[in-house]
């Protein structure tokens, strides 16, 4: 009998280790495997704007990052007791003003200079449905909850998808000339967009990928949609939201990601690293106990022989 599942070859990618660093930007997603990839000491750095979903929000912060644009108090919105930046998740959101702008010039000039040596910037894309300020006439990247009405909402085209990341990518081989770039798109569903509108915007954004990946040699897809839409075909991998894959669903995915980016060298040290992460989330019910003790006394002795054994490896975990 044959399996009740559809799988497909992924080609193998250029080969990313330990001595190499990624930046992941995009929807929560790209978070999922970002989280994989810090537990397993890797030197990556996830969403340094914050969570984003459009491509071109996501286009205008990565040329924001490889201009090191500072940001400045005018450029911000105040609602509700606090100060918001239409170019970044509200997780840089501050009731001081001054502090939300230092935040935010923190975490670009941080992203300016990873991203100029990084060997990989990984994008998810989540939606080509945006939002523009009717006030100033932008797409913003995050609405902050101000009220809809003071925003006009669009599907962006292929052309304008592929014009926007055409641009942004084009001025990072500029930037960083040796450095791949690989695009997902999100499994996730937006269907507050509505269902027919969410399957016209994914349409969108795989049509525009399948452009750029054409026309720039040193971009790649990795195909997480497909990954949720034909191989993992089915509710149990999704969480109780029905929208966001499960935790079962993430794994497998990630052990697609690693047999695609990784040498057999490489995982078997994330292998390593994973049993150590595992160790250092061990919550005793006793922290005095002779046994917990003991326990603490392996755990240290065993990070210092993955230390000394791999000395390039990130030794704090994600």
């Amino acid at each position: 009998m044959n399996d009740f599942r559809t799988t497909f070859p992924i080609p193998k990618a250029q080969s990313f280790g330990y001595d190499d660093s990624a930046m992941l930007c995009g929807s929560c997603f790209v978070e999922n495997i970002g989280k994989k990839l810090e537990n397993a000491r890797f030197n990556v750095l996830v969403n340094p704007f914050g969570i984003l979903f459009n491509p071109c929000s996501l286009a205008k912060s990565i040329e924001n990052i490889i201009d090191n644009k500072p940001f400045t108090e005018d450029e911000l919105v105040f609602h509700h007791g606090l100060y918001h930046s239409f170019s970044h998740h509200s997780c840089f959101s501050h009731h001081d003003a001054t502090v939300c702008v230092k935040q935010i010039n923190h975490a670009t000039a941080h992203a300016h200079h990873f991203l100029k040596n990084a060997k990989y910037l990984i994008i998810t894309l989540g939606t080509a449905w945006v939002y523009r300020y009717r006030r100033a006439g932008t797409i913003v990247s995050s609405c902050h909850k101000i009220p809809q009405q003071e925003f006009d909402k669009e599907l962006l085209s292929v052309a304008q998808i592929t014009e926007m990341l055409s641009a942004m990518m084009q001025r990072l081989s500029e930037c960083n000339p040796d450095i791949c770039i690989v695009l997902t798109i999100s499994p996730v569903r937006h269907i507050k967009d509505g269902f027919v509108e969410n399957q016209q915007s994914k349409a969108a954004l795989i049509l525009s990928v399948k452009q750029l990946t054409e026309n720039f040699e040193n971009c790649s897809y990795f195909p997480v949609y497909e990954l949720f839409m034909d191989d993992l075909r089915d509710y149990r991998f999704y969480a109780s939201d029905m929208l966001h894959p499960s935790e079962t669903a993430i794994q497998y995915v990630w052990e697609r990601f690693c047999e695609t980016f990784f040498t057999q060298e490489t995982l078997q040290t994330i292998y390593e690293a994973e049993k150590l992460y595992t160790a250092s989330q061990h919550r005793p019910l006793h922290a005095t106990s002779d046994e917990y003790q003991e326990f603490q006394r392996i755990y240290q002795e065993k990070e210092q022989q993955f230390a000394s054994r791999f000395p390039n490896v990130r030794m704090e975990f994600g």
